[in-house]
């Protein structure tokens, strides 16, 4: 019978529950397992010449999207005055390995609670409890501003409405339309179809379903 033996390389020694000796240097290691398999370092497999017809359709490059909370964008993007370097050179990143930059939903729970004031000089501002609740948040004209972080002709895709409803698809549907805030959902649509860059509004989404509008605002 064969076994396989998985070995864990941890500050240059294995752990004593490997066969090998707990201290062996990690070069030493590699001096003796290369030479005996030095064929596989130049290992090459084939596949077929074409696809079969059972496989699946083409993934698209911006696979590997995110959804962020509107309330904890900021956190993860930062403002213009203080961009998040860690997160935006990770969406640099993704676009140069696909071709195309990773697309962004800006919602989630939080857009329930989100409303949109042109008089504020802030990004966004939660309302946060004694307890550390998250009640609301505001944002302002300079939350849109913040998407020219966003490599460019980042796709974004805002949530306006979420129903934590645990009804079937359909009911689910009309308890949402049933439950909109239209006011409030309005204004936060029309300030991102003005604020986020022309061409770069991909949707505006409530729970069921996605509306996409093209400068209807």
């Amino acid at each position: 019978m064969f076994h396989q033996t998985r070995f864990y390389i941890k500050h240059g020694t294995f752990p004593r529950h490997s066969f090998f000796p707990t201290m062996i240097p990690v070069g030493l290691l590699l001096a003796f397992i290369l030479p005996v398999h030095g064929n596989l370092l130049t290992l090459k497999l084939s596949g077929p010449p074409s696809l079969p017809p059972d496989a699946s359709h083409d993934l698209h490059p911006s696979l590997a999207s995110f959804s962020i909370e509107t309330a904890f964008f900021e956190t993860f993007f930062g403002n213009l005055t203080h961009p998040n370097q860690l997160s935006l050179k990770l969406l640099a990143n993704l676009q140069s390995r696909t071709g195309v930059p990773p697309e962004i939903r800006i919602g989630g729970i939080t857009a329930d609670s989100t409303y949109w004031d042109p008089n504020q000089a802030r990004s966004s501002v939660n309302f946060i409890d004694s307890s550390g609740a998250l009640h609301n948040t505001t944002i302002g004209p300079e939350f849109w501003k913040s998407m020219s972080l966003l490599p460019q002709g980042t796709q974004i895709t805002v949530n306006l409405v979420s129903s934590s409803s645990q009804s079937p698809l359909y009911a689910h549907f009309l308890q949402n339309l049933e439950d909109l805030d239209y006011q409030k959902a309005f204004e936060v649509a029309r300030s991102a179809a003005y604020g986020i860059p022309q061409g770069q509004l991909a949707a505006l989404e409530s729970q069921c379903c996605a509306c996409r509008f093209f400068n209807n605002f």
